[in-house]
């Protein structure tokens, strides 16, 4: 975490040397494009909840790519498709089989609709709130030391953002934000020999993250 905050930092040092406070275009009938990648990092907790028995409560770590398009419909506002993959760790605390912390890695893709409003302040730093529901599916692999269990899963997810671009030339800007991710989904689980044990979990994550990227304007 200490790195990811001060591999900002830099961003933002280097963001503010080469800053454009010129018209940016943000106008009616633009496009938007999440540049090649938006890198995001997040903290949180998750909560399963079995057919039968006890909610078995994890802390996880999270850290993933998005990609998003947007077209302005007036100005300022934009609306269009957004698609995330992430890759989340999920540590069940004293949950192995010597009472150690068990760990499960989950492999997750979103797809769906974001929108976002951008404050063209007269600056280079140009305030935005964005968000974005989607579809989620994927995979996680789980291993306690005694017993390894697979499962899918399927729902959704919600992700409020604020955050700043701030712009290099008309098009072209860093975009530095901090998102909440509430997300729902059902996962079915498999485990013993060849798979032959089933059970379903409702399960709730609330995550909180920043995330970095570049945006594009045209």
């Amino acid at each position: 975490m200490k790195r990811m905050s001060l591999f900002i930092l830099i961003l933002i040092f280097v963001a503010a040397g080469s800053a454009f406070a010129g018209d940016k275009n943000i106008e009616a009938e633009n496009i938007l494009v999440g540049g090649a990648a938006d890198l995001g990092f997040a903290l949180g907790t998750r909560t399963a909840t079995p057919e039968e028995g006890d909610d078995i409560e994890t802390n996880t770590t999270s850290f993933g790519l998005s990609g998003y398009m947007g077209y302005f419909v007036i100005d300022g506002f934009e609306l269009g498709p957004i698609l995330a993959l992430d890759n989340e760790k999920i540590t069940y605390v004293e949950g192995g089989a010597n009472g150690d912390d068990a760990v499960s890695s989950t492999t997750t893709y979103d797809f769906g609709l974001q929108l976002g409003y951008f404050f063209d302040l007269g600056g280079a730093a140009v305030p935005y709130g964005m968000l974005g529901i989607a579809y989620r599916g994927g995979s996680t692999s789980y291993d306690n030391g005694d017993t390894e269990a697979t499962a899918d899963m399927s729902g959704y997810v919600i992700e409020p953002k604020v955050g700043a671009n701030i712009f290099f030339t008309e098009a072209i800007a860093l975009d530095l934000g901090l998102f909440v991710e509430y997300a729902s989904y059902t996962q079915t689980q498999d485990s013993g020999e060849d798979d032959s044990e089933e059970a379903d979990f409702d399960v709730s994550e609330t995550n909180y993250g920043l995330a970095v990227g570049f945006n594009v304007f045209f």
